[in-house]
Protein backbone atom coordinates (compact mmCIF):
# COMPACT_ATOMS: atom_id res chain seq x y z
CA UNK A 1 0.00 0.00 0.00
CA UNK A 2 3.03 2.27 0.74
CA UNK A 3 4.42 1.61 -2.30
CA UNK A 4 0.88 2.68 -4.15
CA UNK A 5 0.76 5.54 -2.61
CA UNK A 6 4.54 7.09 -2.92
CA UNK A 7 3.88 6.07 -6.59
CA UNK A 8 0.62 7.70 -6.74
CA UNK A 9 2.40 11.15 -5.37
CA UNK A 10 5.83 10.93 -7.41
CA UNK A 11 2.58 10.82 -10.87
CA UNK A 12 1.21 14.03 -9.14
CA UNK A 13 4.67 15.81 -9.09
CA UNK A 14 5.42 14.83 -12.67
CA UNK A 15 2.13 16.10 -13.71
CA UNK A 16 2.21 19.48 -11.63
CA UNK A 17 5.92 20.61 -13.39
CA UNK A 18 4.59 19.49 -16.56
CA UNK A 19 1.53 21.60 -16.33
CA UNK A 20 4.06 24.72 -15.36
CA UNK A 21 4.45 26.87 -18.30
CA UNK A 22 7.90 27.93 -18.89
CA UNK A 23 8.80 31.57 -17.86
CA UNK A 24 9.73 33.89 -20.76
CA UNK A 25 13.11 34.16 -21.55
CA UNK A 26 13.06 37.78 -20.95
CA UNK A 27 12.33 37.39 -17.23
CA UNK A 28 15.27 35.21 -16.63
CA UNK A 29 18.01 37.65 -17.80
CA UNK A 30 19.28 39.72 -14.45
CA UNK A 31 19.37 42.72 -16.79
CA UNK A 32 16.17 44.32 -19.09
CA UNK A 33 16.83 44.35 -22.49
CA UNK A 34 15.17 47.84 -22.10
CA UNK A 35 18.07 49.30 -20.23
CA UNK A 36 19.76 50.72 -23.15
CA UNK A 37 16.89 53.34 -23.11
CA UNK A 38 17.65 54.19 -19.66
CA UNK A 39 18.14 58.18 -18.96
CA UNK A 40 17.60 59.03 -22.29
CA UNK A 41 14.36 61.03 -21.82
CA UNK A 42 15.47 64.16 -20.41
CA UNK A 43 14.07 67.81 -20.64
CA UNK A 44 14.60 69.74 -23.39
CA UNK A 45 13.29 72.95 -22.62
CA UNK A 46 11.69 74.08 -19.18
CA UNK A 47 8.75 76.73 -19.09
CA UNK A 48 8.13 77.55 -16.09
CA UNK A 49 4.41 78.89 -15.11
CA UNK A 50 3.71 81.55 -12.45
CA UNK A 51 0.47 83.76 -11.74
CA UNK A 52 0.48 87.21 -12.82
CA UNK A 53 1.28 89.89 -10.40
CA UNK A 54 2.52 87.31 -8.18
CA UNK A 55 5.75 84.98 -7.52
CA UNK A 56 4.04 81.81 -6.77
CA UNK A 57 3.44 79.00 -9.25
CA UNK A 58 0.36 77.21 -9.78
CA UNK A 59 -0.09 73.41 -9.53
CA UNK A 60 -1.19 72.28 -13.27
CA UNK A 61 -3.51 69.80 -13.11
CA UNK A 62 -3.89 69.47 -16.95
CA UNK A 63 -3.36 71.30 -20.44
CA UNK A 64 -3.52 70.24 -23.20
CA UNK A 65 -2.09 71.69 -26.60
CA UNK A 66 -3.53 71.74 -30.30
CA UNK A 67 -1.64 68.94 -33.10
CA UNK A 68 -3.32 68.24 -36.28
CA UNK A 69 -4.48 64.71 -36.46
CA UNK A 70 -2.86 62.64 -39.06
CA UNK A 71 -4.91 60.59 -41.93
CA UNK A 72 -5.82 57.14 -41.88
CA UNK A 73 -6.69 54.86 -44.96
CA UNK A 74 -8.38 51.69 -44.41
CA UNK A 75 -6.37 48.71 -45.75
CA UNK A 76 -8.70 45.54 -46.42
CA UNK A 77 -12.28 47.10 -46.38
CA UNK A 78 -15.04 45.48 -44.66
CA UNK A 79 -18.57 44.97 -43.69
CA UNK A 80 -18.86 48.50 -42.18
CA UNK A 81 -21.62 47.35 -39.90
CA UNK A 82 -20.11 44.07 -38.81
CA UNK A 83 -17.98 45.57 -35.30
CA UNK A 84 -16.52 41.76 -35.05
CA UNK A 85 -14.29 41.90 -37.67
CA UNK A 86 -10.62 43.49 -37.13
CA UNK A 87 -9.68 46.39 -39.55
CA UNK A 88 -6.33 47.79 -40.46
CA UNK A 89 -5.62 51.07 -41.23
CA UNK A 90 -2.60 52.76 -42.15
CA UNK A 91 -1.05 56.55 -41.72
CA UNK A 92 -1.13 58.78 -44.90
CA UNK A 93 2.31 60.54 -44.57
CA UNK A 94 0.79 64.00 -45.63
CA UNK A 95 2.48 67.46 -44.32
CA UNK A 96 -0.23 69.36 -42.40
CA UNK A 97 -0.98 72.97 -43.74
CA UNK A 98 -0.49 74.32 -40.00
CA UNK A 99 2.24 75.85 -38.39
CA UNK A 100 2.56 74.95 -34.77
CA UNK A 101 2.19 78.14 -32.39
CA UNK A 102 3.56 78.51 -28.82
CA UNK A 103 0.19 78.30 -26.77
CA UNK A 104 -0.54 76.02 -24.37
CA UNK A 105 -4.09 75.62 -22.50
CA UNK A 106 -3.84 74.87 -18.70
CA UNK A 107 -6.26 74.00 -15.53
CA UNK A 108 -4.63 74.59 -12.20
CA UNK A 109 -6.10 72.72 -8.62
CA UNK A 110 -7.19 75.81 -7.78
CA UNK A 111 -9.94 76.31 -10.73
CA UNK A 112 -7.95 78.45 -12.89
CA UNK A 113 -7.85 78.24 -16.73
CA UNK A 114 -5.32 80.23 -18.89
CA UNK A 115 -3.52 80.02 -21.81
CA UNK A 116 -0.06 80.76 -22.01
CA UNK A 117 3.03 81.38 -24.42
CA UNK A 118 6.30 82.06 -24.77
CA UNK A 119 8.99 83.17 -27.12
CA UNK A 120 11.63 80.36 -27.40
CA UNK A 121 15.18 80.93 -28.22
CA UNK A 122 17.86 78.05 -28.92
CA UNK A 123 21.54 78.52 -27.32
CA UNK A 124 23.83 75.87 -26.22
CA UNK A 125 23.91 77.18 -22.78
CA UNK A 126 22.53 73.84 -21.12
CA UNK A 127 19.85 76.03 -18.70
CA UNK A 128 17.29 76.02 -21.43
CA UNK A 129 14.06 77.42 -19.17
CA UNK A 130 11.81 80.87 -19.50
CA UNK A 131 9.51 81.84 -17.65
CA UNK A 132 5.94 81.95 -19.87
CA UNK A 133 3.15 84.83 -20.44
CA UNK A 134 -0.35 85.14 -19.77
CA UNK A 135 -2.30 85.71 -23.01
CA UNK A 136 -5.33 85.21 -19.94
CA UNK A 137 -6.77 84.01 -17.24
CA UNK A 138 -9.68 83.69 -15.49
CA UNK A 139 -11.25 81.75 -12.57
CA UNK A 140 -14.84 80.16 -13.14
CA UNK A 141 -14.14 76.52 -11.78
CA UNK A 142 -15.48 75.58 -8.08
CA UNK A 143 -12.49 72.99 -7.83
CA UNK A 144 -9.74 71.40 -9.97
CA UNK A 145 -9.55 71.61 -13.32
CA UNK A 146 -9.29 67.64 -13.82
CA UNK A 147 -10.21 67.17 -17.88
CA UNK A 148 -9.51 69.53 -20.96
CA UNK A 149 -10.86 68.05 -24.07
CA UNK A 150 -10.54 69.95 -27.91
CA UNK A 151 -13.07 69.54 -30.42
CA UNK A 152 -11.60 67.79 -33.54
CA UNK A 153 -13.75 69.73 -35.62
CA UNK A 154 -12.51 73.31 -34.60
CA UNK A 155 -8.88 73.56 -33.07
CA UNK A 156 -10.32 76.89 -31.06
CA UNK A 157 -13.32 75.19 -29.07
CA UNK A 158 -12.18 73.98 -25.89
CA UNK A 159 -13.93 72.01 -23.12
CA UNK A 160 -12.83 72.12 -19.27
CA UNK A 161 -14.62 70.23 -16.07
CA UNK A 162 -13.50 71.30 -12.57
CA UNK A 163 -15.75 70.96 -9.79
CA UNK A 164 -19.59 71.06 -10.28
CA UNK A 165 -19.13 73.52 -13.49
CA UNK A 166 -18.04 72.44 -17.06
CA UNK A 167 -16.83 75.32 -19.26
CA UNK A 168 -16.72 75.81 -23.24
CA UNK A 169 -14.15 78.41 -24.47
CA UNK A 170 -12.65 79.86 -27.26
CA UNK A 171 -9.18 80.23 -27.09
CA UNK A 172 -8.76 83.48 -28.35
CA UNK A 173 -11.12 84.84 -25.89
CA UNK A 174 -10.61 84.95 -22.19
CA UNK A 175 -14.52 84.33 -20.86
CA UNK A 176 -16.62 81.14 -21.50
CA UNK A 177 -18.71 81.07 -24.23
CA UNK A 178 -20.96 78.41 -21.95
CA UNK A 179 -21.02 77.56 -18.60
CA UNK A 180 -23.50 75.49 -16.44
CA UNK A 181 -23.16 74.82 -12.70
CA UNK A 182 -24.47 71.18 -11.63
CA UNK A 183 -25.26 69.57 -8.18
CA UNK A 184 -23.06 66.99 -8.81
CA UNK A 185 -19.27 66.93 -9.24
CA UNK A 186 -18.13 66.58 -12.86
CA UNK A 187 -15.62 64.01 -13.36
CA UNK A 188 -15.09 63.83 -17.31
CA UNK A 189 -15.90 65.14 -20.82
CA UNK A 190 -15.24 64.56 -24.20
CA UNK A 191 -16.26 65.39 -27.52
CA UNK A 192 -17.21 62.88 -29.80
CA UNK A 193 -16.05 62.35 -33.64
CA UNK A 194 -19.14 60.94 -35.13
CA UNK A 195 -21.28 64.52 -34.72
CA UNK A 196 -19.09 68.28 -33.90
CA UNK A 197 -21.89 69.59 -31.99
CA UNK A 198 -22.27 67.06 -29.15
CA UNK A 199 -20.12 67.19 -25.77
CA UNK A 200 -20.43 64.11 -23.55
CA UNK A 201 -19.79 64.82 -19.75
CA UNK A 202 -19.28 62.43 -16.60
CA UNK A 203 -21.08 62.85 -13.70
CA UNK A 204 -20.18 61.90 -10.04
CA UNK A 205 -23.11 59.67 -9.44
CA UNK A 206 -22.38 57.13 -12.27
CA UNK A 207 -24.52 58.91 -14.93
CA UNK A 208 -23.19 60.70 -18.18
CA UNK A 209 -24.76 63.98 -20.03
CA UNK A 210 -24.97 64.16 -23.56
CA UNK A 211 -24.94 68.21 -24.86
CA UNK A 212 -26.00 68.89 -28.21
CA UNK A 213 -26.16 71.97 -28.58
CA UNK A 214 -27.80 72.13 -32.29
CA UNK A 215 -30.79 70.78 -30.01
CA UNK A 216 -30.51 72.83 -26.82
CA UNK A 217 -27.63 74.34 -25.06
CA UNK A 218 -29.53 75.44 -21.54
CA UNK A 219 -29.65 71.55 -20.50
CA UNK A 220 -28.79 68.17 -21.70
CA UNK A 221 -30.23 66.37 -24.05
CA UNK A 222 -29.67 63.28 -23.07
CA UNK A 223 -29.04 61.73 -19.17
CA UNK A 224 -28.29 57.83 -18.64
CA UNK A 225 -26.94 55.99 -15.65
CA UNK A 226 -24.18 53.72 -16.55
CA UNK A 227 -22.51 52.80 -13.76
CA UNK A 228 -23.13 52.46 -9.80
CA UNK A 229 -20.59 55.16 -9.12
CA UNK A 230 -17.62 57.30 -10.66
CA UNK A 231 -16.91 57.40 -13.89
CA UNK A 232 -13.33 58.26 -13.93
CA UNK A 233 -13.15 58.65 -17.55
CA UNK A 234 -14.91 58.71 -20.86
CA UNK A 235 -13.39 58.21 -24.70
CA UNK A 236 -14.89 57.62 -27.93
CA UNK A 237 -13.13 56.01 -30.72
CA UNK A 238 -10.68 58.03 -32.97
CA UNK A 239 -11.16 55.60 -35.83
CA UNK A 240 -13.99 55.79 -38.27
CA UNK A 241 -16.16 53.15 -37.46
CA UNK A 242 -19.14 52.70 -38.07
CA UNK A 243 -21.47 52.11 -35.46
CA UNK A 244 -19.36 53.99 -33.45
CA UNK A 245 -18.16 52.71 -30.23
CA UNK A 246 -17.83 55.15 -26.31
CA UNK A 247 -15.92 53.70 -23.54
CA UNK A 248 -16.43 54.48 -20.04
CA UNK A 249 -14.13 53.68 -17.19
CA UNK A 250 -15.41 53.36 -13.37
CA UNK A 251 -14.50 53.34 -9.95
CA UNK A 252 -13.96 49.56 -9.61
CA UNK A 253 -11.64 49.05 -12.71
CA UNK A 254 -14.62 48.39 -14.85
CA UNK A 255 -14.40 49.12 -18.59
CA UNK A 256 -18.00 49.40 -20.77
CA UNK A 257 -17.98 49.77 -24.38
CA UNK A 258 -21.19 51.35 -25.78
CA UNK A 259 -22.05 52.23 -28.74
CA UNK A 260 -23.89 55.57 -29.82
CA UNK A 261 -27.38 55.60 -30.78
CA UNK A 262 -28.79 55.66 -34.29
CA UNK A 263 -30.18 59.25 -33.96
CA UNK A 264 -26.67 60.66 -32.54
CA UNK A 265 -25.34 59.15 -35.91
CA UNK A 266 -26.37 61.71 -38.44
CA UNK A 267 -23.47 63.98 -39.72
CA UNK A 268 -24.03 67.00 -41.63
CA UNK A 269 -21.22 69.26 -42.94
CA UNK A 270 -23.47 72.48 -42.03
CA UNK A 271 -22.90 71.59 -38.21
CA UNK A 272 -19.27 72.03 -38.79
CA UNK A 273 -20.27 75.81 -39.95
CA UNK A 274 -23.44 76.13 -37.56
CA UNK A 275 -21.03 75.29 -34.74
CA UNK A 276 -17.74 77.91 -35.61
CA UNK A 277 -20.75 80.32 -36.16
CA UNK A 278 -22.97 80.10 -33.32
CA UNK A 279 -19.32 80.49 -30.62
CA UNK A 280 -18.46 83.41 -33.38
CA UNK A 281 -22.08 85.19 -32.77
CA UNK A 282 -21.73 84.60 -29.28
CA UNK A 283 -18.70 85.89 -28.57
CA UNK A 284 -19.70 89.00 -30.86
CA UNK A 285 -22.42 89.14 -28.17
CA UNK A 286 -20.42 89.42 -25.41
CA UNK A 287 -18.20 92.00 -26.50
CA UNK A 288 -20.67 94.22 -28.16
CA UNK A 289 -23.32 94.18 -25.10
CA UNK A 290 -19.37 94.84 -22.99
CA UNK A 291 -18.72 97.64 -25.52
CA UNK A 292 -22.01 99.47 -25.63
CA UNK A 293 -22.59 99.08 -21.38
CA UNK A 294 -18.66 101.11 -21.77
CA UNK A 295 -19.52 103.79 -23.94
CA UNK A 296 -23.27 104.52 -22.33
CA UNK A 297 -20.81 104.50 -19.05
CA UNK A 298 -18.32 106.80 -20.44
CA UNK A 299 -20.57 109.36 -21.49
CA UNK A 300 -23.02 109.47 -18.28
CA UNK A 301 -19.67 109.94 -16.08
CA UNK A 302 -17.53 112.26 -18.26
CA UNK A 303 -16.91 114.46 -15.33
CA UNK A 304 -16.57 111.73 -12.88
CA UNK A 305 -13.45 110.28 -15.31
CA UNK A 306 -11.85 113.63 -15.64
CA UNK A 307 -11.18 114.15 -12.08
CA UNK A 308 -10.05 110.64 -11.53
CA UNK A 309 -7.74 111.06 -14.38
CA UNK A 310 -6.62 114.39 -13.36
CA UNK A 311 -6.65 112.92 -9.94
CA UNK A 312 -4.26 110.42 -10.82
CA UNK A 313 -1.64 112.62 -12.81
CA UNK A 314 -1.50 114.62 -9.69
CA UNK A 315 -0.77 112.05 -7.54
CA UNK A 316 1.86 110.39 -10.06
CA UNK A 317 3.71 113.88 -9.92
CA UNK A 318 3.54 114.30 -6.35
CA UNK A 319 5.21 110.52 -6.27
CA UNK A 320 7.76 111.50 -8.86
CA UNK A 321 8.56 115.16 -7.12
CA UNK A 322 8.83 112.99 -3.84
CA UNK A 323 11.47 110.05 -5.65
CA UNK A 324 13.45 113.32 -7.10
CA UNK A 325 13.92 114.90 -3.59
CA UNK A 326 14.34 111.04 -1.93
CA UNK A 327 17.13 110.88 -4.76
CA UNK A 328 18.92 114.31 -4.10
CA UNK A 329 19.11 113.42 -0.82
CA UNK A 330 20.72 110.17 -1.20
CA UNK A 331 23.08 111.17 -3.25
CA UNK A 332 23.93 114.30 -1.32
CA UNK A 333 24.37 112.15 1.48
CA UNK A 334 26.67 109.08 -0.89
CA UNK A 335 28.80 112.57 -1.82
CA UNK A 336 29.41 113.70 1.81
CA UNK A 337 30.39 109.91 2.63
CA UNK A 338 32.81 109.90 -0.61
CA UNK A 339 34.11 113.55 0.32
CA UNK A 340 34.74 112.14 3.68
CA UNK A 341 36.45 108.87 2.65
CA UNK A 342 38.61 110.48 0.13
CA UNK A 343 39.67 112.92 2.59
CA UNK A 344 40.23 110.15 5.46
CA UNK A 345 42.12 107.99 2.69
CA UNK A 346 44.40 110.97 1.89
CA UNK A 347 45.66 111.97 5.55
CA UNK A 348 46.48 108.38 6.27
CA UNK A 349 47.87 107.52 2.97
CA UNK A 350 51.13 106.51 2.62
CA UNK A 351 54.35 106.87 0.09
CA UNK A 352 54.68 103.52 -0.89
CA UNK A 353 50.90 102.58 -1.23
CA UNK A 354 50.89 104.67 -4.58
CA UNK A 355 52.67 101.96 -6.22
CA UNK A 356 50.38 98.98 -4.84
CA UNK A 357 47.31 101.21 -6.21
CA UNK A 358 49.17 101.19 -9.53
CA UNK A 359 49.77 97.34 -8.99
CA UNK A 360 45.97 97.06 -9.00
CA UNK A 361 45.06 99.10 -11.10
CA UNK A 362 47.26 97.31 -14.09
CA UNK A 363 45.55 93.78 -12.78
CA UNK A 364 42.62 94.68 -13.57
CA UNK A 365 43.33 95.85 -16.75
CA UNK A 366 44.90 93.10 -17.47
CA UNK A 367 41.81 91.11 -16.72
CA UNK A 368 39.39 93.01 -18.86
CA UNK A 369 42.01 92.61 -21.82
CA UNK A 370 42.41 88.69 -21.51
CA UNK A 371 38.41 88.11 -21.08
CA UNK A 372 38.50 90.14 -24.57
CA UNK A 373 40.82 87.83 -26.01
CA UNK A 374 39.59 84.90 -24.86
CA UNK A 375 35.79 86.11 -26.06
CA UNK A 376 37.87 86.53 -29.37
CA UNK A 377 39.15 83.42 -29.60
CA UNK A 378 36.28 81.41 -29.15
CA UNK A 379 34.01 83.48 -31.03
CA UNK A 380 31.90 84.44 -28.36
CA UNK A 381 30.00 87.79 -27.68
CA UNK A 382 29.17 89.67 -24.66
CA UNK A 383 25.59 90.55 -25.83
CA UNK A 384 24.78 87.11 -25.87
CA UNK A 385 26.72 85.90 -22.86
CA UNK A 386 24.60 88.54 -21.00
CA UNK A 387 21.25 87.62 -23.04
CA UNK A 388 22.02 83.48 -21.50
CA UNK A 389 22.91 84.52 -18.40
CA UNK A 390 20.06 86.82 -17.66
CA UNK A 391 17.38 84.03 -16.48
CA UNK A 392 20.04 83.09 -13.83
CA UNK A 393 20.43 86.50 -12.46
CA UNK A 394 16.81 86.68 -12.23
CA UNK A 395 16.42 84.07 -10.00
CA UNK A 396 19.22 85.59 -7.43
CA UNK A 397 17.47 88.67 -7.66
CA UNK A 398 14.25 87.38 -6.90
CA UNK A 399 16.06 85.30 -3.68
CA UNK A 400 17.33 88.28 -2.67
CA UNK A 401 14.43 90.74 -2.81
CA UNK A 402 12.57 87.55 -0.81
CA UNK A 403 15.21 87.68 1.83
CA UNK A 404 15.08 91.16 2.23
CA UNK A 405 10.94 91.36 2.83
CA UNK A 406 11.66 88.41 5.47
CA UNK A 407 14.01 90.86 7.15
CA UNK A 408 12.00 93.92 6.83
CA UNK A 409 9.35 91.83 8.45
CA UNK A 410 11.70 90.43 11.01
CA UNK A 411 12.10 93.83 11.93
CA UNK A 412 8.72 95.09 12.34
CA UNK A 413 7.64 92.02 14.43
CA UNK A 414 7.15 94.11 17.20
CA UNK A 415 5.04 96.70 15.65
CA UNK A 416 3.34 94.01 14.23
CA UNK A 417 2.55 92.06 17.44
CA UNK A 418 1.33 95.48 19.05
CA UNK A 419 -1.24 95.86 16.31
CA UNK A 420 -2.46 92.45 16.35
CA UNK A 421 -3.17 93.18 20.05
CA UNK A 422 -4.35 96.07 19.47
CA UNK A 423 -6.83 94.67 17.01
CA UNK A 424 -7.34 91.90 18.42
CA UNK A 425 -8.37 93.18 22.99
CA UNK A 426 -8.79 96.65 22.24
CA UNK A 427 -8.78 98.57 25.50
CA UNK A 428 -12.17 99.44 27.39
CA UNK A 429 -12.38 102.78 28.77
CA UNK A 430 -14.05 102.39 32.64
CA UNK A 431 -15.24 105.81 33.53
CA UNK A 432 -14.78 105.60 37.55
CA UNK A 433 -16.87 108.71 38.58
CA UNK A 434 -20.34 105.95 37.79
CA UNK A 435 -18.72 103.82 40.08
CA UNK A 436 -19.98 106.54 42.86
CA UNK A 437 -23.11 107.60 41.47
CA UNK A 438 -25.08 106.92 44.10
CA UNK A 439 -23.37 109.43 46.21
CA UNK A 440 -23.10 112.30 44.30
CA UNK A 441 -25.95 114.58 45.06
CA UNK A 442 -27.13 116.56 41.70
CA UNK A 443 -28.43 119.81 42.06
CA UNK A 444 -32.04 120.66 41.68
CA UNK A 445 -32.81 121.79 37.92
CA UNK A 446 -36.29 123.58 37.36
CA UNK A 447 -38.49 122.69 34.67
CA UNK A 448 -38.59 125.34 31.47
CA UNK A 449 -42.33 125.47 30.45
CA UNK A 450 -42.76 125.11 27.00
CA UNK A 451 -43.99 128.62 26.68
CA UNK A 452 -40.71 129.39 27.34
CA UNK A 453 -38.66 127.77 24.48
CA UNK A 454 -39.21 129.53 21.44
CA UNK A 455 -36.31 129.80 18.99
CA UNK A 456 -35.15 132.78 17.14
CA UNK A 457 -35.59 134.46 13.62
CA UNK A 458 -31.76 133.39 12.94
CA UNK A 459 -31.84 129.83 14.28
CA UNK A 460 -35.74 129.15 12.64
CA UNK A 461 -34.03 130.53 9.40
CA UNK A 462 -30.34 127.91 10.26
CA UNK A 463 -33.26 124.73 10.50
CA UNK A 464 -34.97 125.71 7.29
CA UNK A 465 -31.95 126.60 5.12
CA UNK A 466 -30.53 122.84 6.54
CA UNK A 467 -34.05 121.04 5.64
CA UNK A 468 -33.70 122.83 1.92
CA UNK A 469 -29.90 121.94 1.23
CA UNK A 470 -31.29 118.05 2.52
CA UNK A 471 -34.02 118.26 0.22
CA UNK A 472 -32.03 119.39 -2.84
CA UNK A 473 -28.95 116.61 -2.56
CA UNK A 474 -31.63 113.83 -2.32
CA UNK A 475 -33.42 114.87 -5.51
CA UNK A 476 -29.91 115.11 -6.73
CA UNK A 477 -29.19 111.32 -5.95
CA UNK A 478 -32.06 110.54 -6.97
CA UNK A 479 -32.20 111.79 -10.41
CA UNK A 480 -28.75 110.56 -10.78
CA UNK A 481 -29.54 106.89 -9.86
CA UNK A 482 -33.13 106.84 -12.02
CA UNK A 483 -30.79 108.11 -15.18
CA UNK A 484 -28.01 105.45 -14.57
CA UNK A 485 -30.92 102.75 -14.60
CA UNK A 486 -32.31 104.34 -17.23
CA UNK A 487 -28.79 104.19 -19.43
CA UNK A 488 -28.17 100.04 -17.98
CA UNK A 489 -31.78 99.37 -19.55
CA UNK A 490 -31.20 95.61 -21.53
CA UNK A 491 -33.56 95.63 -24.85
CA UNK A 492 -34.13 91.93 -25.65
CA UNK A 493 -34.55 91.90 -29.93
CA UNK A 494 -36.71 89.09 -30.30
CA UNK A 495 -37.30 87.33 -34.41
CA UNK A 496 -40.56 85.25 -34.07
CA UNK A 497 -39.62 83.76 -37.72
CA UNK A 498 -35.68 83.06 -36.67
CA UNK A 499 -36.83 81.17 -33.25
CA UNK A 500 -40.15 79.12 -35.16
CA UNK A 501 -37.43 77.70 -37.98
CA UNK A 502 -35.12 76.84 -34.52
CA UNK A 503 -37.84 75.37 -33.10
CA UNK A 504 -39.18 73.20 -36.03
CA UNK A 505 -35.09 72.22 -36.48
CA UNK A 506 -34.41 71.08 -33.02
CA UNK A 507 -38.06 69.04 -33.20
CA UNK A 508 -36.74 67.66 -36.23
CA UNK A 509 -33.47 66.12 -34.89
CA UNK A 510 -35.09 65.34 -31.78
CA UNK A 511 -38.37 62.89 -33.21
CA UNK A 512 -35.98 61.56 -36.36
Amino acid sequence: MQSVRRENIQRKDVQKEEQKKPLPPELMEFTSPFRSFDRLWKPYYTLIVQYPNESRCPMLSTFDIYSPKLKREELFPAIKTDITIRRYYKFVSEKPDYIMEPEIFIGTVEGYVGLITWEGFEDNNLLRREECKWKWIKRIHNGPVTHIARSEYHKKIVATVGGNIFAVWREDFGEPVIWKKSQLRYTGCSWVNFRPTILVLARLDGSMEIWDFIVRSQEPTITQSVSGHIIMGIYTHELPLEPQCMAICDYNGTLRIYTAPPILLTFDVSDIKWMQDYFDQQVDRQISEFQKWQDAWNKKNFERIDKKKKLDEKKIEEERIEAEIKHREEMAELLKKAKEEERTKGERRKPWQFIEDTKERWREMEMKRMQITVLEKKGLRRDVLERQRAPILKIRQEAQKKEKNIREILQQRDQIFKETVTFLFPEQEVDHKLEDRDQISLPYIVPKPLKDIELTIPERSKIQEEARQLLEEFQEVEQEALEILIYQEFEHVFDWPTVLKQARKRKEYTYT
